[in-house]
């Protein structure tokens, strides 16, 4: 869980910075994100990490549609770790197999995890050092990955 929660982190960070700077598209809330958040600022504090990786999209800070479809997938990892996985499972009744087949999906889901969360913390670290200097640079640094 710790990875899916940096994760999140890393990307409400990308968003926030991105939305006071101005790269990008403005965050469009939707009516029912203007009744629920109020603010943008409360839709980036708030929002689901599925949400704030639409937003993303929209926003256009990161334009590598793999990238947006592999933290998606690693949301999804993280959703579906917090919610349901364990719980759906009974363990006095589990075969060998079963337990051998649970691991190798826990195994995989960390290491989509991993990876997103170790992704996403270099383009937050890369964001957040380009936030400081000339807003011009920014597109230099980052270049395919900006509009």
């Amino acid at each position: 869980m710790y990875f899916g929660q940096q994760l999140e982190l890393n990307l409400r960070t990308i968003l926030s910075t991105a939305d006071r700077h101005g790269w990008g598209e403005e965050i469009q809330l939707t009516e029912e994100q203007r009744q629920r958040f109020k603010k943008t600022e409360n839709f980036i504090d708030k929002a689901t990490c599925g949400a704030i990786i639409q937003a993303l999209r929209k926003v256009g800070v990161i334009s590598a549609n793999e990238v947006l479809n592999f933290f998606d997938r690693a949301c999804a990892h993280r959703n579906k770790l917090a919610h349901s996985f364990l719980s759906g499972q009974d363990f006095g009744q589990m075969t060998k197999e079963e337990e051998s087949k649970l691991s190798k999906s826990l195994q995989v889901m960390e290491g989509d995890l991993y990876k997103a969360m170790r992704f996403s913390r270099a383009f937050r670290t890369l964001v957040e050092r380009e936030a400081a200097k000339d807003p011009k640079k920014i597109r230099e640094s980052l270049g395919e990955f900006l509009t």
